[in-house]
């Protein structure tokens, strides 16, 4: 026989753990790490082997094993984390040993008792990044176990690791449930991103006419999309600065607020026919001003000024584009003043959904007045899926078709504006090509990282895949980008929470939805399904009289097919609520 006979390949689940700043202990106190050391890994090793595994190695402060399924390698992670959780209460903080430990499943090669193979590598990279005290897990293993433990997972991001040749998407166990960073309405201060990150707030107008307002709106309007489009910045949606138009608020108290380093401020002046636009860009953290100027000229001289505000911020934050970016920075624009206005309005109209009609017709003028304007024509489109989903269309099937075209010309339009696939995603989606949606929303992101309503569409077709942790990580993302968000946003939340059994958060999620737009039925019938599944059917029963009220036609069959799940057991969930609260 061989060597290469001798050599057996199984596929086994790997724990990998070590201890956070074990170097430093030993330094402070060798014969007390090392006293330390010892008890716990017999801990560890008598756990192990009481969930069918085996230690395979324990190299200084490192321990490997080996398990035949991921569900006891995971219960077995859980147990040792509370074990040495309540060891460590019982030793002065400096004295702990808290180790880290990250679990895979992946093919092994096995040679005598030794083992071998990528499958361990990633999940040595995986421990790397699980922080003192805590669990991760690789996306195989949390396919295997999602469903079996009465533990609640994480979804925190997709992770390029050291030696491995593909990204490893990667969750968390949160031993605590309140340790988790997406608890609905939980207040978080936010840590400034790596890159610069800037918010433009409201220029304001000091023309003494109310009427004017909207060109103030469309400057910001512009410079803010301007700036999204450089993926080297961090860059806060215009509708989370909207909430500071007119007030008088410390520039510092603006970035605290929205977790940035700098604030744009300016203002518009208009007298005849000249207008004067003034700029400075402040840094929030020492209220430090780093540039600052003024242009005068006339109202047709508007997007040139913005043109060059924006390259001036750009400059002033030593923010080197690449060859090509520079032009994507105005991409799917417009410089037609009439068209970004109406725009403007339909945008407003259509995130409140005062106005359907109205907003419809507005994007359509906004098209027609400048046909190479792309974001109209994605709006448009959106409306059309509207129709199809909500049963408004006499063809639900031509109004999809009427979106996609509405998206390709887009697309077509301008290769690199992300609402222009953000939209063909969701059409592929509806569509049922669930792989070509998702890949194409996430293509929308890889474009344009600032777009937090792109991130918020993935993680709300994260959810209807059946994805809710991964689904709650990219909307929280959206929220980062977006604090203020829209009521789109909160219905997402309801969803993913609903799925995951946190009925009391997704209550809450809708609730806040409802607020934001009362006439929302995504965010009616959410609330219903969620007072539903959490036993409050009085409540679920007197919310149907608001789904009648909106929507007069409403089907609860229709509803729970249009919404889309991938799974039939989250439709039959949908629909079995809809109906226990008397909806038809």
């Amino acid at each position: 026989m061989t060597a290469e006979q001798k050599v057996t390949r199984k596929l086994r689940a790997i724990l990998s753990a070590d201890v956070k700043g074990y170097s430093l202990l030993m330094t402070r106190d060798e014969a007390s790490t090392v006293q330390t050391l010892k008890e716990y890994r017999g801990i560890m090793s008598e756990t192990i082997k009481g969930h069918s595994g085996r230690v395979v190695d324990a190299p200084g402060d490192n321990l490997l094993a080996e398990f035949p399924s991921a569900v006891e390698a995971v219960q077995c992670s859980v147990e040792i984390q509370n074990d040495l959780k309540i060891k460590n209460a019982e030793l002065p903080e400096n004295k702990r040993l808290e180790f880290r430990i990250g679990v895979n499943i992946g093919n092994v090669i096995q040679e005598g008792k030794s083992l071998y193979g990528e499958g361990i590598n990633i999940a040595a990279r995986i421990e790397g990044l699980a922080r003192p005290g805590g669990i991760c897990i690789s996306r195989n293993v949390y396919d295997q176990v999602k469903n079996k433990l009465g533990v609640t997972f994480e979804y925190v991001g997709r992770k390029s690791v050291k030696n491995i040749s593909d990204p490893v998407y990667l969750y968390k166990i949160l031993l605590n449930p309140e340790d988790s960073e997406f608890i609905y309405g939980k207040k978080k201060k936010f840590d400034l991103p790596q890159k610069p990150s800037i918010a433009v707030i409201p220029f304001e107008n000091l023309s003494g006419d109310s009427n004017f307002d909207h060109v103030c709106d469309a400057i910001t309007e512009e410079i803010t999309t301007g700036l999204t489009n450089v993926p080297l910045l961090f860059v806060i949606a215009r509708s989370s600065t909207s909430i500071y138009r007119g007030q008088k608020i410390e520039t510092q108290k603006i970035g605290r607020e929205l977790g940035v380093q700098y604030v744009l401020e300016g203002s518009i002046q208009k007298s005849g026919e000249r207008i004067r636009v003034t700029a400075q860009l402040v840094d929030a953290l020492n209220q430090r001003h780093l540039w600052a100027d003024r242009y005068e000229g006339t109202i047709t001289d508007l997007f040139d000024f913005q043109d060059k505000i924006t390259i001036q911020i750009l400059t002033a934050l030593q923010v080197r584009l690449e060859k090509g970016h520079k032009s994507n920075i105005w991409a799917g624009a417009t410089k037609n003043l009439t068209a970004l206005q109406r725009y403007l309005q339909a945008h407003e109209a259509f995130f409140k959904c005062a106005d359907i009609i109205t907003a419809r017709r507005l994007f359509k003028e906004a098209k027609d007045l400048d046909s190479g304007f792309s974001l109209p024509y994605v709006y448009l489109g959106w409306l059309h899926l509207f129709d199809a989903w909500l049963g408004l269309s006499e063809s639900p099937e031509k109004s999809i078709q009427k979106a996609m075209e509405l998206a390709q010309e887009a697309v077509r339009l301008y290769k690199t504006v992300a609402p222009d696939y953000s939209l063909l995603g969701k059409i592929y989606y509806t569509m049922g090509d669930v792989a070509k949606g998702i890949a194409t929303t996430r293509h929308a992101i890889e474009i344009s990282p600032n777009d937090a309503d792109c991130h918020v569409h993935l993680g709300g077709l994260l959810a209807f895949t059946g994805h809710p942790e991964e689904a709650l990580f990219w909307i929280n993302k959206a929220v980062r980008l977006n604090p203020q968000g829209s009521w789109i946003y909160n219905v997402y939340f309801g969803m993913a929470y609903n799925i995951l059994g946190r009925y009391k958060e997704a209550i809450k999620a809708y609730k806040t939805a409802l607020k934001q737009n009362p006439d929302n039925i995504l965010g009616l019938a959410g609330l219903v399904e969620g007072y539903c599944l959490f036993g409050k059917h009085e409540k679920a029963q007197n919310v149907t009289l608001e789904v009648y009220r909106v929507f007069p036609i409403f089907s609860a069959v229709y509803h729970a097919n249009a919404m889309g799940y991938r799974y039939k057991e989250d439709t039959n969930r949908l629909l079995e609520a809809l109906q226990k609260a008397g909806l038809k």
